[in-house]
């Protein structure tokens, strides 16, 4: 994956974060490396995503923040970043908050 679809790919979760938490609110990026493999998770402690939503964030044009300025474009275009790498971006099950996964091979 070429430096600019990188920087896309690990600033879009934030941003996410920051437009859909709050003020106050945390967020943690976490690294680790399996096999060929590193995942990179990106957390917060808002309010989560609800059932209804949780299988749209990272389509295209989906937002729940439009009147905070959303487009719902980014996740869609980091989205398609990983797949296009061979990777995958995915939201995880949480008891608090909202968890995206992005796993991406290291060879």
């Amino acid at each position: 994956m070429v430096p600019e679809s990188l920087r896309t790919v690990f600033s879009m979760p934030r941003e996410n974060v920051r437009q859909h938490t709050g003020p106050g609110a945390i967020c943690a990026v976490t690294w680790r490396r399996e096999d060929d493999t590193a995942a990179m998770r990106v957390s917060d402690d808002g309010h989560g995503v609800s059932p209804g939503n949780a299988a749209r964030i990272s389509d295209r044009f989906f937002t729940t923040a439009r009147e905070g300025g959303g487009t719902g474009l980014g996740l869609a275009i980091a989205r398609g970043h990983v797949e296009a790498a061979g990777g995958t971006l995915r939201l995880l099950d949480s008891p608090r908050g909202a968890v995206l996964e992005i796993r991406l091979r290291t060879n």
